[in-house]
């Protein structure tokens, strides 16, 4: 049977996705992303990096937006602390 407009299949994708929580990580996300960044560009594909702040009391979320501000690549979400609800 065809497929409903509504339910195409997503097209598949050859870029690569890298989902990071961060919980108090203000400190190490600048060098983290700084050793990333060379290693995936060598794969020569079309890349992403989620900074997922886990609820963090921290710098974390200051320090995601400023890396999100001088990197494109780089996408942030924010959630709460599952633990505090």
């Amino acid at each position: 049977s065809p497929i409903s407009p509504q339910c195409r299949p997503l097209p598949v994708s050859s870029g690569v996705s890298v989902i990071v929580p961060a919980y108090h990580s203000s400190q190490t996300l600048p060098p983290l992303i700084s050793r990333l960044e060379p290693v995936l560009r060598a794969l020569d594909r079309d890349f992403e990096v989620i900074l997922v702040n886990d609820g963090s009391r921290d710098q974390t979320w200051e320090t995601i937006v400023s890396l999100a501000d001088a990197h494109p690549w780089i996408l942030l979400l924010y959630t709460s602390d599952a633990a505090d609800e």
